[in-house]
């Protein structure tokens, strides 16, 4: 995983840091042991204060995020994600530093169980780094691109280990099946969830399991057992998650599309359970198996941009797996 310091340090990669002398000499102060926190504490309230009002504004910034990856180590992530919120208003929205801000920002609602906001947080992030190396490759800055196009693995890969992401996945290359009053309950289930309010979000959900019990679209159905699954895993539900995931998929055509994403998500919960290890890996090599085999099938397809897709993503999957079995060891 992309850890907190990881990802603070790429902020100048390819430029230099900003800080002038004063503000670095405090910001070593936040890492001395020796220092009290009392000092600290007065350190970080000044030191916010003068990034408001430094003449270079790319120093101003560079103080609010480094202040953040402290505040964030020593476990006030509320305050890691104040500054960091204030370092993504600030910073040019396309741009590198605002990329880094924004994973970091990522991370700290992830550590914060707002999985919807680190998730957005996390595919800006990412969509800026590929614009980023692009346009590195338009004036032939090789060594930035291959940069950018390994970190984007980096990324890739933590973001595969979400159910937000195989929710991503879901819709693709198809349109959703969802009715406009499902997707109306969906989208109030997600809002809810991002306000904390589980008990109205069960309520949403019930509805919307309601209105999809006599639908003659199966994959309609299937979709709202998924949209209700991933709002149950999101409220710390795993085993609830796996049971609705496990009906989705059940209605959903065996092999296909978004039955393997399903059988993905699966496996995230499973990963969360207890002794549920070996389900898990099963899941996931499913879901991969599957993609593989789609990938065939687009190259027979004559499709390139599904079969490239599909390589990729299949490629992303193994590594993960191999990555949460040395983890789960």
């Amino acid at each position: 995983m992309i850890t907190i310091g990881e990802a603070f340090s790429w902020l100048n990669v390819d430029d230099r840091s900003h800080l002038s002398n004063v503000n670095l000499l405090s910001l070593y102060q936040l890492q001395d042991v020796h220092v009290p926190e009392s000092h600290k504490e007065a350190l970080v309230r000044q030191l916010r204060a003068n990034s408001h009002s430094s003449r270079d504004v790319l120093e101003g910034l560079e103080v609010l995020v480094t202040i953040a990856r402290y505040e964030y180590e020593k476990g006030d992530y509320a305050a890691a994600r104040q500054d960091l919120v204030e370092a993504v208003r600030r910073y040019r929205p396309i741009s590198h530093r605002a990329a880094v801000a924004k994973w970091m920002l990522g991370i700290v609602e992830w550590k914060l169980m707002n999985n919807n906001q680190a998730y957005a947080n996390w595919f800006h992030a990412r969509e800026i780094f590929q614009r980023c190396a692009v346009e590195k490759g338009r004036v032939s800055a090789s060594d930035m691109v291959r940069w950018y196009y390994k970190q984007i693995d980096k990324m890739r890969l933590d973001m595969a280990c979400t159910a937000e992401e195989a929710y991503y996945w879901l819709n693709l290359f198809e349109p959703s099946r969802l009715s406009d009053p499902a997707k109306q309950f969906a989208k109030q289930i997600t809002e809810e969830i991002v306000q904390k309010k589980y008990a109205q979000a069960y309520e949403i959900g019930n509805l919307l399991a309601g209105i999809s019990t006599n639908r003659l679209d199966p994959a309609e159905t299937a979709e709202v057992w998924v949209v209700i699954g991933l709002a149950a895993h999101q409220m710390g539900n795993p085993r609830w998650a796996v049971e609705y995931w496990s009906r989705g998929a059940a209605a959903f055509t065996p092999w296909s599309h978004p039955w393997a994403v399903v059988r993905w998500m699966i496996g995230v919960a499973l990963w969360s359970v207890p002794g549920e290890k070996d389900r898990a890996i099963r899941s996931w090599v499913d879901a991969t198996e599957t993609f593989q085999d789609l990938r065939t099938q687009s190259d027979r397809a004559g499709d390139a941009n599904r079969r490239d897709w599909y390589e990729n993503t299949a490629r992303i999957m193994k590594a993960a797996l191999e990555q949460m079995m040395r983890e789960k060891a």
